[in-house]
Formats: C-alpha cells, structure tokens, sequence
C-alpha cells in the first residue's frame, strides 16, 4: 500500500489546524472491502493483501494517481488474444488496453465458457456459438434480459412468424424477454408435440391442447412464475433462471 511522504502530511495537517477545510478524499485508500466498487479485491488473484499475495496497489496502478490503472503488465495481448479468438468484438490483436479489458470485465474475472453459461443458457452450438456480442448489447450488464438481442436473428427468419401462429398468446410485439420465457433452454417445445396430460387426482382422464376443450393459449393454464419486472408475475422464477416459464407448474383452476 502506497504512504503519503511525510512533508505532504504535514503541509495537510498544518492547512486543517489554520481552519481550512481540506478535501483528502482523492488520498482515501479505499480497502480491500472498499475497492469492490470499482473492482471486487477479496477473495481474488487481485488481493494485494492474501497471504503470499504476489501483486500489489502498484502493480494495477503504477501511475500517480489511482484513477490511472493498468491490466496489461499482466494480461498481456500476446496472452490474451488467442484465448479471444472469435470474440466478434475483441480488439485487433496487438491492440488491446486496459480499458478493453474493463469494458468486459468489470468485475475482474473472466467471462464463462459455454459449459459455465449453459445453466443460463446454452452456448457454444451451432445456432449460438459463444460469441458475446451476438446476443448482449452491453458487456457491463450481461444478466439483464432486456440487452439480449434474440430478435437481430430470429425475426429475419423467413419461418419464425409463422411458427407461433397456433399459440394464441403469443406476443404481437415480440422481445428477447418473451423469447427466453419460452425457450430459456435453446429449446423448441411445438403445441403439436405437447399430447394429453393426466388431470388432477380424481378427475376423469386426461386432456391437452386440441382436444375439443383445451385451446392454445399456453397460460391459461401454466402459472405465470417470471418476475414483475418484466412480464408482471407473481414468483421468482426457475432456479438460476428467473425469466423463464416452469412448465412443469400447471392450473385448472382459471376455468373450472
């Protein structure tokens, strides 16, 4: 941790003790603790205070002043542009700044493989291969549904329209939201390949969609589970995916 040299505090101290009011707060060193705001440190390759810590304030920031910070020294291009390799907004190699490395990763770690992002959604396949800035807008905020971009692909498809045209509560107007309520595993579930479920213990048979009393309006019957913010729901929504249906959830109580 850097220390403010000796003249310098006493020039500070003497300014206070005239009454005049003296704004140190760009000399504060935040903390470990207090430096999540900008970076999380604890817990981190980034702690300069973890028991054999081989980095320090200076390693990240070797300028005069702490708004000045450095990734590079360590992440090199030469390291890191071949681990980017078809990340389709990745700098030109060899030209990569701390900045770039800031812009994705905001909180110092490194973005998921397609094995970490598949409880979120699946990646790496052949209809969304792990390329970022294919379906998120914005780096910095890649949890929030609304910067998907689901509909830049799937609108232009000359079938897309038409392959809802059975769901009666299908969206006139469309968003990424709706898009991951439905299908929040890459999935295609068809109204055609839904079949009959057994009813409710004591209830005659079993019923679905087509058969003469069950229409196609998928949440008459599914409970709607997502969060208010984005369709009015009551629940939290699927574990680790709060924006999608559980189909698994079902009521018929709305009509009998």
């Amino acid at each position: 941790m850097r220390h403010l040299p000796l003249p310098l505090l006493a020039l500070l101290s003497s300014a206070a003790g005239c009454g005049k009011p003296v704004d140190t707060h760009w000399l504060t060193d935040p903390g470990v603790a207090g430096h999540a705001a900008y970076l999380p440190l604890s817990g981190t390759a980034h702690d300069p205070s973890a028991a054999a810590a081989t980095i320090s304030c200076e390693s990240c920031h070797p300028s005069t002043t702490f708004k000045v910070f450095d990734c590079t020294s360590c992440h090199s291009s030469a390291v890191c542009d071949p681990y980017h390799a078809g990340v389709s907004d990745y700098p030109a190699a060899g030209t990569v700044t701390s900045a770039d490395c800031y812009r994705c990763h905001p909180q110092g770690s490194s973005l998921m493989s397609p094995a970490q992002h598949a409880p979120y959604f699946a990646i790496g396949t052949a209809s969304h291969p792990a390329l970022c800035a294919q379906c998120h807008t914005d780096p910095t905020n890649r949890s929030d549904p609304g910067k998907l971009v689901c509909l830049s692909c799937h609108a232009g498809l000359s079938t897309f329209a038409g392959a809802h045209t059975s769901v009666k509560d299908y969206p006139l107007a469309p968003t990424s939201e709706w898009c991951l309520r439905c299908h929040a595993d890459d999935q295609a579930n068809p109204i055609a390949a839904h079949g009959r479920q057994p009813g409710p213990a004591g209830s005659p048979g079993s019923a679905g969609p087509g058969d003469g009393h069950h229409d196609t309006h998928c949440f008459q019957c599914h409970t709607m589970v997502p969060p208010l913010a984005l369709f009015g729901g009551p629940g939290p929504g699927v574990a680790g995916r709060p924006w999608a249906e559980d189909w698994t959830v079902a009521t018929c109580s709305k009509c009998h």
